[in-house]
């Protein structure tokens, strides 16, 4: 995934560095873009295709000497869609609203599906 990430950014990508870590793979860009067209980026890509619902893809810049997250807000856009009901992920998150277990089933059938397409 980070690999066609990086070729669909292109030229416009300065530096890059990819850490594998315990909680799953993290990448970082430095780009010419601005920090809205890169978001715009971002969600386009997290909608190319379902197995990209999993990721989470931040724009942060620096906003008056601090770090500042691009959000969908920002362009406008609606809230991201939570995996298990289409709602708004940060509310479901933040209630708690589906149990551990659902999510997993979600999570492994996306992976499942986006497996046997590839396939």
């Amino acid at each position: 995934v980070m690999q066609t990430l990086t070729q669909q950014l292109g030229e416009v990508v300065r530096s890059s560095d990819i850490d594998l870590l315990p909680t799953g793979p993290e990448a970082y860009f430095l780009t010419t873009l601005s920090p809205l067209s890169l978001k715009r980026l971002m969600v386009a890509f997290e909608n190319q295709q379902r197995f990209c619902d999993l990721l989470d893809l931040d724009v942060v810049t620096l906003r008056d000497a601090e770090l500042y997250q691009v959000s969908r807000t920002d362009l406008a856009l609606p809230p991201r869609a939570c995996l298990v009901c289409g709602g708004d992920a940060k509310a479901c998150a933040r209630s708690r609203r589906h149990g551990l277990p659902e999510v997993q089933q979600v999570v492994e059938t996306i992976v499942k599906e986006s497996a046997s397409q590839t396939a």
